[in-house]
């Protein structure tokens, strides 16, 4: 089963330092499962608390710091020549250079790079919904 994390619709509960890394805590996270291209092929969605780990990490925020928890309403994460739009795969682990940008609905920003990343499940997934599948982007 491949899982991927979708941005919008997870909650940036906090941001903390630890152990060199730059830590963000996502609870609730949404979570895409299937046995195709989680997000885009059918599947289901999940709520799970997750942790990601930015190491060597440099923060910024445009529009100030935020007042958490606040809602995503979309995310970009590229770890060495990948990048992703919002549904991002799980587990994210990697000591290539990553960076990180998350929209807030709040209208604030916030950026990370950093020099690896990895993430951490907390806990057990609850069900949600049956994802009946997406489009795979613009038709030629």
């Amino acid at each position: 089963m491949n899982s991927a994390l979708e941005f919008h619709d997870s909650v940036l509960f906090e941001i903390r330092r630890e152990e060199g890394a730059a830590v963000f805590v996502l609870r609730p996270a949404y979570v895409h499962k299937s046995t195709g291209e989680p997000g885009v092929d059918e599947g289901t969605g999940w709520s799970l608390d997750l942790e990601v780990f930015l190491w060597d990490a440099a923060l910024s925020f445009e529009g100030g710091e935020p007042n958490l928890p606040a809602r995503i309403s979309d995310g970009r994460l590229d770890v060495g020549d990948r990048a992703g739009d919002n549904v991002v795969p799980l587990p994210p682990a990697s000591r290539e250079s990553a960076s990180m940008v998350l929209d807030l609905e709040t209208g604030q920003r916030i950026s990370v790079y950093a020099k690896g990343i990895e993430s951490r499940e907390l806990g057990e997934a609850t069900f949600i919904e049956r994802f009946p599948g997406g489009p795979r982007g613009p038709v030629a």
